[in-house]
């Protein structure tokens, strides 16, 4: 799943610099090539990072439960020194490759914009580092990597997860429920009022509003948070579920109740297609708007309110649709789709997704600035063009991943091994001074 929705982003950039950064043979025919159906597929290509929100939230918040509910005691400190460690090795030495580095391998006529990429490194590097490049300078957030916006959003929704789960887990199973419903009514509600404030267009990149669209929306962890939140709740139904079937244990009566209703096989197909029509009714219904892109590229067709309730609801039914088609299979059921997820193929690409991430969108940019000869937009061009880059990238994240991210996780994993070791003779101790002292009270 991972590795298909890093081809629909690399799939959304390639178009996006195809028709901004490079030499075109047929710039007159942009408005057209955008007013295509297929176009919108393209175009929706953002969707693809709330995807891994989604799943994002669910894997933590599954793993998370089944580590609360082991008997070895959790150190909570470790699990956050463990994500940060996780990212932050690679994730440095590619902000120092694409601000330091990537301006001096390659020329053409296009390639004095090389010079202008990632210059906000020099000033702002140490918010990447802080994971706060979203939020400052100025809320508006930094161009150092500028697809690294993701990874703040995501390590700071990772950091309100435990405290969430604990809660969930400790005290009340309905105060869970209850907090990450808040946060998906409140991205909802915040996206519409940033939408209604800077006028936002449903199209992203419009052209007389997308720099407020990335900036006060796009980027912003409090208009993404509804997507990981519907993670979390479908990790949270997953793990319930489990329970009542392989242990007669209701842990989560809102999760064996969901859990047993998908039982049913007419109920759950119903789901299932259900959530698959939500997913390409949010992306295709754009269509109605792309199609009149305007003289100037700001898409008018659409009234504001429109634009606003797009804009407020489109991530949150995106992600509702992606829960109701994926959670029956998460259960046992739809055995085809995740016997089609989880082939072998998969797992090796999976195991490069995040350095692809971080590279595809600077590499893209590097060829399409060393261009020197005009290319003709057409489908034919983003097809050929997105799976050359999707090789690519998948090929130019091998020596990240195996010269830098796997070192630092074994180096890492031999420093949490120590510590937990040390931690498992400290807990034998104080277990022997409690016996003792039982012994001695006996006597």
């Amino acid at each position: 799943m991972r590795v298909l929705s890093i081809g629909w982003v690399i799939l959304g950039h390639t178009l996006m610099n195809a028709m901004t950064l490079s030499i075109l043979a047929n710039p007159n025919k942009i408005l057209d090539f955008l007013s295509k159906p297929v176009a919108v597929i393209v175009l929706s290509g953002s969707f693809a990072v709330d995807t891994f929100f989604w799943i994002s939230g669910f894997l933590v918040s599954y793993l998370l439960i089944i580590e609360i509910n082991s008997p070895k005691k959790m150190n909570w400190l470790l699990i956050y020194v463990h994500r940060y460690l996780r990212i932050v090795p690679v994730y440095l030495f590619v902000i120092l490759f694409s601000w330091a580095l990537q301006k001096h391998m390659g020329n053409g006529p296009l390639w004095w914009n090389e010079y202008y990429y990632n210059n906000d490194c020099k000033k702002w590097w140490w918010t990447n580092i802080l994971f706060i490049n979203n939020l400052v300078p100025g809320w508006k957030g930094s161009n150092c990597l500028g697809q690294s916006w993701y990874l703040s959003d995501d390590m700071q929704f990772f950091i309100i997860t435990p405290p969430i789960i604990y809660l969930y887990h400790k005290y009340n199973r309905y105060i869970g429920w209850g907090i990450l419903t808040f946060f998906i009514g409140f991205s909802i509600i915040i996206s519409g009022v940033i939408a209604h404030h800077f006028t936002l267009n449903a199209v992203g990149f419009a052209g007389t509003t997308w720099g407020d669209y990335y900036d006060y929306y796009y980027v912003k962890p409090y208009c993404r948070i509804g997507v990981y939140a519907l993670g979390i709740l479908t990790g949270i139904v997953v793990y319930s579920y489990r329970q009542y079937v392989h242990k007669q244990k209701h842990y989560d009566p809102i999760g064996v109740w969901i859990g047993k209703k998908l039982e049913n096989k007419p109920i759950r197909f119903f789901i299932g297609l259900l959530g698959l029509a939500l997913i390409n009714i949010i992306i295709f219904v754009q269509y109605d708007s792309t199609k009149h892109p305007g003289p100037y590229m700001n898409f008018p067709h659409w009234t504001h309110e429109q634009n606003e309730a797009y804009v407020a609801f489109s991530r949150f039914v995106f992600g509702l649709g992606l829960t109701l088609l994926f959670l029956p299979a998460l259960l046992g059921h739809f055995t085809w789709m995740a016997g089609f997820l989880s082939l072998d193929i998969w797992t090796p690409l999976a195991r490069l997704t995040f350095c692809c991430y971080l590279v595809q969108s600077d590499i893209i940019d590097m060829i399409y600035h060393a261009q020197t000869s005009a290319v003709y937009l057409d489908n034919f061009l983003i097809f050929k063009d997105s799976t050359w880059y999707f090789m690519f990238c998948f090929l130019m994240s091998v020596p990240f991943v195996l010269l830098i991210e796997m070192p630092a996780l074994a180096v890492e994993k031999l420093t949490f091994s120590s510590i937990r070791a040390k931690q498992v003779v400290e807990d034998e101790e104080k277990g022997k001074s409690l016996l003792t002292m039982k012994d001695k009270n006996a006597g």
